[in-house]
């Protein structure tokens, strides 16, 4: 790979992070902002979502800095040792799978608040409770797992 290459592919996870951030950030602070909205089931787990995004576009902006700079072959831009490396590839793995897994979910979570004709109800709580615990505690297991089997480096 040619050092343009390589400076390409360093460079260019930066702008789609700043966008990622700034866009997560401005809908979390939009539905947060409003009772109503923070009050509804279905506007907590875009929140949700939303946090997970700024986490991951977080992760995402520091390109390839986190590389060990001993690695063989060189890459450009990598500053970082084999724990930095890790933490940025358990990041990006966790976050990744989280919004994974709500994307999924919120057809299911937009069935059930049909089914209460978009009234706050004991199951529609329930329910996102359920989702919120999946999105989150399967993807973290998985993320220790791979972590500790070396999956991620």
């Amino acid at each position: 790979m040619t050092l343009s290459q390589q400076r390409a592919i360093a460079i260019a996870p930066i702008p789609a992070s700043a966008i990622t951030i700034f866009s997560s950030l401005l809908v979390a602070i939009h539905v947060l902002k409003s009772r109503d909205r923070r009050s509804m089931g279905y506007h907590r787990i875009i929140v949700a979502i939303s946090i997970n995004l700024i986490l991951y576009g977080s992760a995402l902006c520091f390109g390839s800095t986190p590389v060990p700079r001993t690695i063989r072959p060189p890459i450009y831009g990598a500053m970082g040792s084999y724990m930095t490396c890790e933490i940025q590839g358990f990041t990006q793995y966790l976050t990744r799978f989280i919004a994974t897994l709500y994307y999924c979910t919120l057809p299911y979570v937009i069935w059930s608040r049909l089914l209460s004709h978009f009234e706050e109800t004991r199951k529609t709580r329930q329910v996102e409770w359920i989702v919120n615990i999946v999105c989150t505690m399967i993807p973290f297991a998985f993320a220790l797992i791979a972590l500790q089997r070396k999956y991620i480096r």
